[in-house]
């Protein structure tokens, strides 16, 4: 038990880099230590303390505050405090300056300063996953709350590969784009090759875009509205608002609309544009000469649109002329070229039918000139949707009133329920006000489960109550305002109750999207209720017998919405000015609609571009890209290495389930642990529990939790030295095992890591310099040492001051021979990836136009830039263990 006096010097274990802390007060219950140099007083319990006495030895050199320095002769006892004496000066531990550094390797193994055998464990381990994460070509794609849908990965590693990303993600409704887009923008910004993106989406997806970010994938962005630049130019005045964040999410029209506001977007630079619903944009509009402002080449863009032909060739064209002005300068030239591969698709069936990987495919597909810049799925190759069928209800007369219209519905809907038995069900309405009411209403008539899904609540909430619908003794019922068709899905139900229907159909099949997606299990019942005689009864009946959408997902639905709108609108004013049903005209509206709506399905169909659907998904590379991060997903390492982590800081994970844990805080650490949102937190390294729990997180090496535990950990001296022991051998040995990490600072967007990493070298001596670096594998040494009680080198003044300079400089020599090794594997693999594929460019652009010359110069440059970076690395002594064998 150290006796206690105010003035000794200390070092914090969870802290080392504040420095020499200096006892300032102690009593039977606490400590307080002053960290002078980092202007921080820290406060401990008394028992347990993360604090480790500093006594420096013989042959140190220290620091006195006046930065004088001088090395230890002789070390003394003064009433408690330490002395020592050197070079005929004198100085008294308090006297110490307090900037002395004592979180290095080597000083803290001089210092006589060292952690535990595991926790030197700890930190290797760390360093070798971090390698691993950074150097791996899932980065980025691993830590999305999604399943492992292959056309998605497939997208999204093909674009995420490229230099700068512009394109046109088209895949049908409910295959997927937002999700293809955030995988794409998770990888680029933990990779560091971005770092500033905005995306503008209709007002009405504002929110759905936050949520699905935050909730599948951890990013927070800031959605800027003018409440909050009126709100940064009082707090800032002069400064640009979009400045103030990184990640920004706003409404393309809000924006567009307003000068100043477009002004200031345009003038704050960014690494990535991204643009929801882009088929609405026109080419004379505010919004799209925005667009083109923000999208120089040098800027990533990526347009999101399911129906990105369907307002005609001439706006498709605009927007491959946002992505690549260059390129897609003459629109007759353009569909001249259409027509072109059209017929080379047509002629070419039996190439077609080749594999994926031959030559001769991969040349065609090259050679297709909209393939680099569009990638569109249909479900017409893509498979896995499950049928669907809807189900009209027509009720009370319109004429009983609204209110008794209601109630009908309501008794319905409890008729239903009761039917279903236990089967669960999705009812989504237009507002919060209408769900409130059928909530209380049902809970009158009987007894049943209900969760609520509603924009008056929290996102935790929400994420808790669609918790409680997927548990199979939660909910039966979810009543959901619109909000609850934005971005959820809940295929674990295939019930779906429209308790009223959207004059929008593509509101509508969003609404379904929410059950029909890959990997429902059942059939979809869309049951639909109305009043007869209604405005709800023209859009039922259009909706299933004219343009069939209950039962299909019609590509051309905005087409073909926009043809019948105004007739649509005639027929429900009719129906409100109390005038009798239409019935006849709907007949001929809804007859009108089938012939037109076949029309369209001929034309989508003929016009398929075979070499374009192949360009967008080869099921052989999605499916190995899907499978290394299933084998990832399986693999349990992480499990360990964050329990080893959460114990470490102090965190207990209790077990829930299978993989999955409550975190409990059982000894709060100074330190704040990253991301933990709250004690009694749940985790889950399980992707199938994470994509059916919103309330658990789910935690995989992209996870900022465990890459911040990674930095927070490695950042700190925790166990960079560690002396220990090996008994019982009955010879003896000095062992020096070293870590030395290989660095290369380089540009983000060169992306170094894909080829040198930060790399972790680890080397070991004995004491006649001999090599055992292989001879004797870090787990194997790992479990034989144990930790010392104390400091043993004072006891060998030879080896501290002789031998353990020579065993450092033969663990660097070796060290430097590995990194030699490692500079060069980078370069050969720079020279035939990045190399070959300028190369490929070049060759590619005599047939193919839609290579950007942009392209080829920069995957030479990248290469240039990569291969010069690495000359450049170094390496940096990152931890030792000091190991007396007897």
């Amino acid at each position: 038990m150290i006796q206690l006096i105010k003035g000794q010097r200390f070092t914090s274990e969870m802290e080392p880099e504040l420095g020499l802390g200096t006892l300032v007060h102690s009593d039977a219950r606490t400590l307080t230590i002053n960290f002078a140099a980092s202007n921080c007083v820290r406060r401990y319990t008394a028992t347990n303390a993360p604090l480790r006495r500093v006594r420096f030895d013989v042959g140190d050199t220290v620091i006195f505050r006046d930065n004088t320095t001088m090395v230890v002769e002789t070390v003394e006892e003064e009433d408690g405090l330490v002395r020592y004496k050197g070079e005929g000066k004198s100085v008294l531990e308090p006297d110490l300056s307090d900037a002395m550094s004592v979180s290095a390797p080597r000083d803290r193994l001089a210092a006589g300063m060292f952690d535990p055998v595991d926790t030197f464990d700890l930190r290797f381990e760390a360093n070798r996953l971090r390698h691993e994460h950074e150097s791996s070509e899932t980065m980025g794609f691993m830590g999305g709350r999604v399943d492992l849908v292959p056309h998605q990965f497939y997208i999204a590693g093909e674009v995420a590969s490229r230099h700068v990303p512009r394109i046109l993600l088209a895949d049908e409704t409910g295959l997927g784009k937002t999700i293809e887009a955030c995988l794409i923008l998770h990888r680029l910004l933990l990779s560091e090759r971005i770092s500033r993106v905005v995306i503008l989406v209709p007002d009405s997806l504002v929110h759905q875009w936050f949520v699905e970010f935050y909730r599948r994938f951890n990013l927070v962005f800031r959605i800027f509205d003018e409440e909050y630049c009126r709100e940064v130019e009082l707090s800032e005045p002069g400064a640009n608002p979009f400045l103030s964040e990184q990640l920004v999410l706003c409404s393309l029209d809000g924006v567009a609309v307003d000068t100043r506001r477009r002004a200031q977007l345009m003038e704050a630079g960014w690494d990535m544009v991204v643009v929801d619903e882009a088929h609405h944009v026109e080419e004379k509009s505010r919004a799209y000469s925005l667009l083109a402002g923000l999208g120089s080449l040098q800027t990533g863009m990526m347009l999101l649109s399911a129906t990105p032909e369907q307002l005609g060739q001439r706006t498709h064209f605009s927007h491959l002329r946002l992505l690549d002005p260059a390129r897609y300068t003459d629109f007759e030239a353009y569909l001249q070229e259409s027509r072109t591969y059209r017929e080379t698709a047509a002629a070419m069936d039996d190439l077609l039918a080749l594999e994926e990987d031959s030559p001769k495919m991969r040349e065609m597909l090259d050679c297709h000139g909209p393939g680099r810049a569009v990638f569109r799925n249909t479900r017409a190759v893509i498979k896995g949707f499950p049928e669907r069928r809807g189900i009209l209800y027509p009720l009370a007369t319109a004429g009983a009133g609204q209110e008794s219209a209601t109630l009908q519905k309501i008794q319905w809907l409890v008729t239903l329920l009761k039917k279903l038995d236990s089967d669960k069900v999705l009812l989504i309405c237009s507002s919060p006000e209408t769900v409130a009411r059928i909530e209380a209403a049902i809970r009158e008539i009987v007894s049943i489960k209900i969760a609520l899904f509603t924009e008056s609540m929290t996102i935790l909430q929400r994420d808790r109550s669609a918790a409680w619908f997927s548990e199979p003794s939660g909910a039966q019922l979810m009543i959901c305002s619109e909000i609850g068709s934005e971005g959820r899905n809940f295929q674990f139900a295939h019930h779906l109750v429209m308790f009223d229907l959207p004059t929008n159909p593509e509101l509508v099949e969003q609404r379904i999207g929410r059950l029909d997606r890959i990997g429902q299990r059942h059939p979809i019942s869309i049951h639909v209720p109305y009043a007869k005689g209604s405005v709800q009864e023209v859009l039922a009946r259009w909706y299933k017998d004219g343009a069939g959408i209950f039962e299909n997902n019609i590509s051309g639905i905005h087409q073909i919405h926009k043809r019948f709108e105004a007739e649509l609108v005639s027929l429900s004013t009719l129906c409100e000015g109390g005038e009798g049903f239409p019935e006849e005209a709907l007949q001929g509206v809804i007859e009108h609609t089938r012939q037109f709506s076949c029309e369209i399905a001929e034309q989508l169909s003929s016009g398929r571009d075979r070499l374009l659907e192949l360009n967008s998904f080869r099921p052989k590379k999605a499916q190995g890209l899907v499978n290394t991060i299933g084998s990832m997903d399986g693999d349990t390492v992480i499990d360990g290495f964050m329990a080893r982590m959460f114990k470490f800081y102090g965190i207990s994970p209790e077990p829930v389930m299978e993989r999955t844990y409550r975190l409990e805080v059982f000894n709060a650490s100074e330190v704040e642990f990253p991301c933990l949102k709250s004690d009694k937190m749940v985790v889950t390294f399980d992707r199938k529990v994470a994509v059916t729990r919103d309330d658990i997180e789910f935690l995989t090496w992209d996870h900022p939790m465990v890459t911040g535990a990674m930095e927070l950990f490695l950042g700190s001296g925790n166990g960079n030295v560690s002396i220990a022991e090996i008994s019982g051998t009955g010879e003896f040995q000095i062992l020096l095992e070293s870590v030395y990490i290989l660095e290369c600072i380089a540009p983000r967007e060169l992306h170094i890591n894909r080829f040198l990493a930060r790399t972790p070298i680890r080397t070991l001596v004995d004491h006649t310099l001999a090599d055992l670096t292989r001879e004797v594998p870090a787990e194997a040494l790992s479990k034989k040492v144990t930790t010392c009680a104390r400091s043993w080198l004072s006891q060998f003044p030879e080896i501290k001051e002789k031998l353990l300079p020579q065993l450092l400089e033969a663990g660097f020599k070796r060290a430097e021979k590995e990194a030699d090794r490692a500079i060069n594997l980078a370069k050969e693999e720079v020279i035939s990836l990045v190399g070959g594929e300028a190369r490929r460019l070049a060759r590619l652009k005599e047939l193919n136009p839609a290579i950007r010359e942009d392209e080829i110069v920069a995957a030479r440059e990248e290469a240039r830039g990569l291969l010069a970076h690495m000359d450049t690395a170094r390496l940096r002594l990152d931890s030792l263990r000091l190991i007396k064998v007897d």
